[in-house]
C-alpha cells in the first residue's frame, strides 16, 4: 500500500500508516508488528518522547495508544466526532494533544486515558455576513514546545498559543490562507507558521 503517514522514533523504529492499518519495523526494515484496529484512514501517528508508546488516529475520530515495543493496545481515546488532524506528545510523555475537524482540542492523560483538558471549540469560526449553515471550525495542527505550551492552527485562519493549564495566552491572525502547520523555535521566542498559500511566517511570542 501507499503510506499516508510515516514516523520514526529515537531507536530507529519506523511506523507507516494507510487505510486503517499501521505497520512498525526496525531500523533494518524488518516488520515487527502490524496494527489493524482502526477502521478508517489513519491520519496521524507519533511515538512518545520516551519511546514507550505509539499514538495513532483516524478520520473517524478514533485514537489508540499502543505499546511501542510489542504493538499491544493500551488505551482507546474516544472524544472526537470527526477526523483527527494532528497528534503531539508533551516532552514528559504523559500528555498527548489531539486536534480534530470537529473543533475539539484535547490534552489526554495517557496514564488513565481521560481528557485532562478538553476545548470543544478551540478555534471558533467567524461567520461572514450573509452566510448560513455550518462554518468549518477544525483544528488542523498542534505542537508542544519544550516548556509544555501548545501551539495550534485552525480553519479560523488563526494560530493560538495555550499555556500548560489550557489557557489561551496569545494568537496570530493570518490575513490570507489557512495555517496548516506550526512550531516554536528551540529558543521559545518565535512561532513559525506554514499556510495554505505556501508562505512561512515568523511571529514573536
Amino acid at each position: 500500500y501507499t503510506a499516508a503517514n510515516i514516523t520514526v522514533d529515537q531507536q530507529g523504529r519506523i511506523t507507516a500508516a494507510a487505510s486503517g492499518t499501521s505497520t512498525a519495523g526496525g531500523s533494518d526494515g524488518e516488520l515487527q508488528y502490524k496494527l489493524t484496529k482502526h477502521t478508517e484512514w489513519i491520519t496521524a501517528i507519533t511515538f512518545s518522547p520516551d519511546g514507550q508508546k505509539l499514538a495513532t488516529a483516524d478520520r473517524a475520530g478514533g485514537i489508540h495508544l499502543w505499546d511501542a515495543n510489542s504493538g499491544g493496545i493500551l488505551l482507546n481515546l474516544g472524544e472526537h466526532k470527526e477526523a483527527v488532524r494532528a497528534l503531539d506528545w508533551r516532552g514528559d510523555s504523559r500528555l498527548l494533544a489531539s486536534a480534530g475537524e470537529d473543533g475539539r482540542l484535547i490534552w489526554w492523560d495517557t496514564v488513565d486515558g481521560f481528557p485532562a483538558i478538553n476545548k470543544v471549540n478551540a478555534h471558533p469560526p467567524q461567520r461572514p455576513p450573509g452566510t448560513y449553515g455550518i462554518i468549518p471550525n477544525g483544528v488542523l495542527a498542534a505542537r508542544f514546545d519544550s516548556e509544555g505550551r501548545l501551539v495550534t492552527s485552525g480553519r479560523d485562519q488563526t494560530v493560538r498559543v495555550w499555556d500548560v493549564d489550557g489557557n489561551e495566552i496569545k494568537k496570530f491572525k493570518l490575513e490570507t490562507g489557512i495555517p496548516l502547520s506550526n512550531a516554536i523555535t528551540n529558543q521559545r521566542t518565535t512561532v513559525i507558521i506554514g499556510d495554505s498559500a505556501g508562505n512561512l511566517q515568523f511571529n514573536k511570542l
